[in-house]
């Protein structure tokens, strides 16, 4: 599924898991003392994370 096709409440509930997994993999460099971009997913959520942050305001800006 492409981001653009998403509501605004399956953005929003997408974006707030993303933030939860970035949270976790955040937490999990940290326990093994390495730089959390060590980890092969930390980017690919983060750019995720962006992705939808973006479309949330495009939406929210176009709302009156």
């Amino acid at each position: 599924m492409k981001i653009k096709d998403l509501s605004i409440s399956d953005l929003k509930a997408a974006y707030d898991f993303v933030l939860l997994d970035l949270k976790d993999l955040e937490e999990s460099a940290k326990r093994e003392k390495v730089p959390v971009e060590k980890i092969p997913a930390y980017s690919e959520v983060k750019e995720v994370e962006n992705k939808l942050w973006h479309e949330l305001l495009n939406i929210t800006r176009l709302l009156k």
